[in-house]
């Protein structure tokens, strides 16, 4: 077997682009349970059940109860008896609630999967356990339900999901050189991790570069480190291999910048309103309903869920900028988002938008609260947008959360944190946002924090005075600016306020001011303050203005992201700008904040209430259920990013725009909104 360096040294000769994990013992310490469990139901007939024997068995599938007789040396006639009791006593049931109750997921490993999601590096399962016992554990495990929701591509109970037929177990190789073939990979192409000494067989014998990753109860045995030391690689953990920085730079090549969006997870309920409708609400176009009671904005969220074109659109200011900046930078930065939301239909949809984009969903699911929800009212007019939030489970971000290891990991990797005033408002968010930026800080990134709405100045200045001059860069519109200056008694234009705000910031902070078709402004203390003509957008052309704004900072930001810190001088701000610029007039020519495929000019994910379908606003395409995919099967394919690797076979999946399929039923539909 290699050395850690050798072996990754030759890996790097061509990155992997995939990699597969087996489940049991690997990614979820279970053998010692089924060890335990196996040991309990052989003691009330005298026999002993130790670990020595449970290592002959572990990683297969089909051992019990005729393997664990072989291996216990049973007689026959003491067989017979035993079979015909046994099985009274062995249930799927009550096996997996124990398992349930005893496992524990390896350290290390959410932060391996986590971070290959980043990098957008297919991932699959290759696991013996059957697709019903697979599925009781993830209803019993939130935790393992988010730790494998990534993988792309399972093979469960040795099953091949192309075709429904059971493949030999391990260690024969067919398993893994089905999932390779499925993620559309040569096997020499992907990494597998393994504890098991059967799993490592069938890798290498597929072809695949294996790491062996041994169970401590395993090491020592003879038998089995005579087949680890077959593996192009040994591991003491993942949780080593996690830490590992230059193994993952060889492995994997250099990650490329990373942004992490912080901010509230909400859906956008948008409709169509006359002027007078809005007059009638008390509303002013274009404006945010701050300061309204929760009863009162929940009556604003039921009017436009009323509405007979009202549309569900995945929604939240922090989210749509780091959504755009996703598809923005393509596969030069990776993006990831933290956030809080209610285990719903909402919720669903609002972390598939996020994969959709290609970013990471770092969502806290809460039981105790519905996911947030903003009314959106769209003047007929002007497409102005009138805003009514209700936070919801957004308000449930807190600090433990920040500091789960997988989270706590990719803090580490920011280049960039980015964080709207909306989380600013409450605690325990307020906590939370100031331990990931202390985190941030502490390992190089740097921050940037949007102003977000006029109305909210008063309520978070004191947070906001803390902040900036920690931050590289603060965005708003003139709005927001105005508000901030009148809040701290200055006068005097636009312009001089944004070089007044640019001087809050740490050295060389610039300070970023939008103001609708009107120039923009740029102000760095250094280097003063200059303005960026906004390219003319026929008004026929402009749907609506919900999320223009977000994601202007979206371009802006995925453009900062691909240029060196060597470049980031003034030569470069118009570079950034022009990005945000056009990202704000794709925006501004759909339907909210979904963002087009390029392939075909449609968009991305929401709802059509009325018409029961998922469709796309402007091509009027429908789109596909987002039902969660059975564990003996692949994923649904999902829409490629631009540049976005190919996951299923060797030619590029169909733009989910052109998929014509009809939402499944009107119930599932209305949980949606409801």
């Amino acid at each position: 077997m290699s050395s850690c360096n050798d072996a990754a040294s030759t890996a790097a000769e061509s990155a992997f682009q995939a990699v597969v994990f087996d489940l049991d013992g690997t990614l979820v310490d279970t053998e010692m349970a089924t060890c335990a469990w196996i040991a309990e139901l052989f003691q009330p007939y005298g026999l002993s059940w130790t670990p020595e024997l449970h290592r002959q068995i572990a990683g297969t599938v089909g051992f019990f109860p005729q393997k664990c007789l072989d291996l216990l040396q049973v007689s026959p006639g003491r067989r017979d008896e035993l079979v015909a009791v046994l099985p009274e006593r062995i249930t799927s049931a009550a096996y997996n609630k124990f398992l349930a109750q005893r496992m524990e997921i390896k350290p290390g490993a959410a932060a391996v999967v986590r971070r290959l999601q980043s990098m957008r590096i297919s991932l699959g399962l290759c696991t013996s356990r059957r697709g019903d016992g697979v599925e009781s554990l993830l209803q019993e495990r939130s935790d393992l339900q988010a730790l494998l929701e990534p993988l792309e591509v399972r093979l469960v109970g040795s099953v091949d999901p192309r075709t429904g037929v059971k493949l030999p177990s391990k260690p024969d190789p067919q398993v893994y050189k089905a999932c390779a073939e499925i993620l559309g990979m040569a096997p020499s192409r992907c990494l597998v991790f393994e504890d098991a000494p059967a799993g490592v067989l069938a890798a290498k014998a597929a072809g695949c570069f294996t790491v062996a990753v041994p169970e401590a109860w395993m090491e020592g045995d003879p038998q089995a480190e005579a087949v680890f030391a077959t593996a192009d690689l040994r591991l003491k953990s993942l949780e080593d291999f996690s830490e590992n920085p230059a193994l993952w730079n060889r492995l994997f090549g250099p990650p490329c910048p990373l942004l992490i969006a912080c901010g509230n997870a909400t859906v956008d309920v948008m409709c169509t309103v006359e002027a007078s409708q809005l007059e009638k609400l008390g509303l002013s176009p274009g404006t945010e309903a701050a300061g309204l009671s929760e009863a009162r904005k929940q009556e604003l969220v039921d009017f436009a869920k009323r509405q007979a074109d009202a549309t569900v659109v995945a929604g939240g200011s922090a989210m749509n900028t780091v959504r755009v900046a996703s598809w923005s930078g393509g596969d030069r930065i990776r993006a990831a988002f933290i956030g809080a939301v209610g285990m719903d239909e909402h919720g669903k949809l609002l972390e598939e938008a996020l994969r959709e984009a290609g970013v990471v969903p770092l969502l806290k699911r809460v039981s105790q609260s519905s996911t947030g929800i903003c009314g959106c009212l769209v003047d007929a007019g002007t497409r102005d947008r009138t805003l009514s939030v209700i936070r919801g489970a957004s308000g449930l971000l807190d600090p433990a959360w920040i500091e789960q290891p997988d989270i706590s990991s990719l803090i580490r990797e920011a280049s960039v944190l980015y964080i709207t005033s909306f989380v600013l408002t409450t605690q325990p968010r307020i906590a939370a946002v100031e331990l990931l930026t202390e985190n941030g800080l502490k390992f190089g990134a740097c921050v940037a924090v949007n102003l977000s709405s006029a109305g909210l100045i008063s309520k978070v200045h004191p947070v906001l005075q803390r902040l900036l001059p920690r931050a590289s860069f603060v965005f708003g519109n003139h709005f927001e600016l105005r508000a901030w200056g009148s809040h701290l008694g200055w006068s005097g234009s636009d312009t001089e306020m944004a070089a007044e705000l640019a001087s809050m910031l740490g050295p060389g902070g610039m300070a970023v001011v939008t103001a609708g078709s009107s120039p923009t402004i740029v102000a760095q203390t250094a280097a003063g303050v200059q303005l960026f003509p906004v390219p003319p957008i026929p008004p026929e052309d402009v749907v609506d203005t919900n999320g223009a704004g977000d994601a202007f900072v979206g371009g802006f930001l995925a453009a900062v992201l691909n240029t060196s810190k060597e470049d980031r001088a003034r030569s470069s701000w118009s570079t950034w700008v022009d990005s945000g610029h056009q990202r704000a007039a794709d925006i501004l020519r759909q339907q909210g904040c979904t963002i087009p495929c390029r392939e075909k000019g449609g968009l991305a994910l929401h709802v059509c209430l009325q018409q029961n379908v998922r469709c796309c606003s402007k091509t009027k395409h429908l789109r596909p259920t987002c039902s969660r995919t059975p564990w003996s099967s692949t994923r649904q394919s999902r829409p490629l990013r631009d540049g976005g690797r190919k996951l299923v076979g060797q030619t590029q999946r169909q733009p989910a725009c052109q998929q014509q399929v009809r939402w499944s039923t009107t119930a599932r539909l209305r949980d949606a909104v409801n």
